[in-house]
């Protein structure tokens, strides 16, 4: 027996999926900086998909909710 899927990615992710998440990873300074870090990240991030939210953040790494695949943000995924 076997699953055979017809889609691309993106469609198969936008249909049966939980959508795309982006985990970042990144190396601590300190206190102070972490929160500065993780404002322009952000920023940084929702400048290209303003859609994307921070569903995470621990120790040093940050994940990202990202919007479904669509025409309008088809450059974003590139």
């Amino acid at each position: 027996g076997g699953i055979k899927c017809s889609g691309s990615p993106f469609y198969l992710k936008d249909k049966l999926g939980q959508g795309y998440k982006l985990t970042l990873t990144k190396k601590i300074q300190g206190a102070e900086s972490e929160s500065v870090d993780n404002l322009e990240l952000k920023s940084f991030i929702q400048a290209h998909l303003p859609e994307a939210r921070m569903t995470e953040a621990h120790g040093g790494d940050a994940v990202y909710s990202l919007p479904p695949f669509s025409s309008a943000n088809a450059s974003s995924y590139r």
